[in-house]
């Protein structure tokens, strides 16, 4: 709970970022969908930290709302933008459902709703502008990022295999095999950059690149090992070489699919860099 007094906390530090779960914009629909009680101090606690932010003349922490869309609050979506700028929210981050257990399928949008909820978003984006709060509202016109949540390793091989096609047009190759064949432009094209760039350590020490069964079901814990030795070694090695492979496994179905917007932001900043600098990229084969 961010009470008051850990809200001054984090201002004086300059903690960069806060993140509330907001799934609707009145009572009722937040504490029904969080299964219990918490739309009232989430809204107080947001607003005090916002005074504090502003008694304090400090932009940070940035304060956002988390948001996971399913067919009980998509149509609140607009209300949600509204009660962010009244207290002060600087982000709105939203997050189709995934489908877990029989009760995640019954908040899963359809096909009409889906359309209907691109509809809405493409109505928010103003008044986004408007409020100046950052959202990746934007990237879910594109349906395949609502629809396919829980086939999200397949959406994962299908950007690999455009940024692919691009490369071997751009380079002027015949074949896609001589783009995968060459170890920096394979490592351009990857389906995933997690192994390099992200680790995730659970509370009983268990470690791996990404929040799936991989961090769940290992037996290597940073309890028994440094960090050192594991990011630079064979544990995490075997991570990177599956992904060079262009063979996603099925844990990676329910993969978030922010991961697949930041593949595309990593992907976009290597085609920035000098050819010099990529030629030092070091990709373990």
């Amino acid at each position: 709970m961010v009470t008051r007094d850990l809200s001054g906390i984090l201002v004086n530090i300059g903690w960069t970022r806060i993140k509330f779960s907001i799934d609707g914009s009145f009572a009722e629909l937040q504490d029904k969908l969080r299964g219990k009680k918490c739309f009232d101090d989430i809204i107080k606690n947001i607003k005090s930290l916002s005074e504090i932010k502003r008694k304090a003349e400090s932009e940070l922490p940035r304060i956002g709302f988390n948001v996971v869309i399913s067919n009980q609050n998509y149509m609140d979506l607009p209300n949600i933008v509204e009660l962010s700028h009244k207290v002060g929210c600087d982000e709105i981050l939203i997050l189709p459902v995934t489908v877990f257990s029989e009760e995640g399928k019954k908040l899963k949008m359809d096909y009409n709703q889906m359309i209907e909820f691109r509809k809405i978003i493409k109505n928010c984006l103003p008044k986004l502008k408007k409020y100046n709060i950052y959202s990746n509202m934007n990237k879910f016109i594109d349906l395949r990022f609502v629809e396919k949540t829980n086939t999200m390793h397949e959406v994962m091989m299908e950007e690999a295999e455009k940024a692919l096609i691009r490369e071997q047009i751009k380079k002027g190759k015949k074949l896609i095999e001589d783009v995968k064949e060459d170890p920096k432009e394979n490592f351009m094209t990857a389906p995933c950059f997690e192994p390099w760039s992200h680790i995730t350590i659970l509370s009983n020490g268990n470690i791996a690149c990404c929040f799936n069964n991989y961090v769940w079901e290992t037996n290597v814990t940073i309890k028994k090992n440094s960090l050192k030795d594991l990011w630079y070694g064979d544990y995490f090695d075997k991570f990177r070489k599956e992904i060079l492979t262009r063979k996603l496994s099925q844990a990676c179905a329910t993969c978030c699919v922010w991961r697949v917007f930041e593949s595309r932001s990593i992907r976009d900043k290597l085609k920035g860099y000098d050819k010099s600098i990529l030629n030092r990229i070091k990709v373990r084969l």
